[in-house]
């Protein structure tokens, strides 16, 4: 993968805020391509994984190279760093309801000894979303993120009574229960389903 501020050892930062508006705890640095070269032949598709690998996701964020080093997207020295992070303000929100609606991936269930301890064996939710686009032609086509068919059956004007706003991945979220399968991830009983965020257009 070629070295960037952006790129570092098979994984990479996509960043569509910039700093403004209802943005304003983000940065200004925006990051909407990743950047690479194959060998040459015949290709019918692409596919990859949205999350950082479990060797790469417990360190220190302090120290670690960019982007790892970005503190916005880690999430604790337990569960490592958001893979997926969709901050929504809903335009019609309730005077009583949340301020805001956020999906934030990241894996779950991690043990440890103490709560800054990093785990020693993978989660047991790592939430990695495997992405698999058949056909994708690079010359003619883009791969689209675009939340609106993951959230489609969530009320973004409420949240479940003693959870954070939206959904955090943890268990027992009454929040996730429309989206997690949504994402290509099984979540407590229900079953992973065809995922939605991520598109050939």
């Amino acid at each position: 993968m070629a070295k960037s501020d952006w790129q570092h050892a098979g994984t990479a930062l996509l960043d569509f805020e910039d700093g403004r508006a209802a943005c304003a705890n983000g940065t200004a640095p925006m990051n909407t391509a990743l950047r690479d070269t194959v060998a040459a032949g015949d290709y019918t598709g692409v596919a990859f994984k949205a999350g950082v690998p479990f060797e790469m996701n417990h360190g220190d964020p302090t120290t670690a190279p960019s982007p790892l080093n970005l503190t916005s997207m880690f999430w604790n020295w337990r569960g490592g760093y958001k893979f997926v992070r969709i901050d929504m303000v809903p335009t019609d929100r309730r005077e009583d309801g949340p301020k805001g609606w956020f999906l934030h991936l990241g894996s779950t269930m991690c043990a440890s000894e103490g709560k800054t301890d990093a785990p020693k064996a993978p989660c047991k939710n790592p939430n990695l979303m495997e992405i698999t686009l058949d056909g994708f032609v690079a010359a003619t086509q883009t791969v689209v993120i675009d939340p609106a068919d993951v959230v489609v059956g969530a009320d973004l004007r409420v949240n479940a009574p003693e959870t954070s706003p939206g959904c955090m991945s943890f268990h027992g979220d009454a929040d996730c229960m429309a989206v997690m399968a949504k994402l290509g991830l099984g979540y407590g009983d229900e079953p992973a389903a065809d995922q939605a965020l991520i598109r050939a257009r």
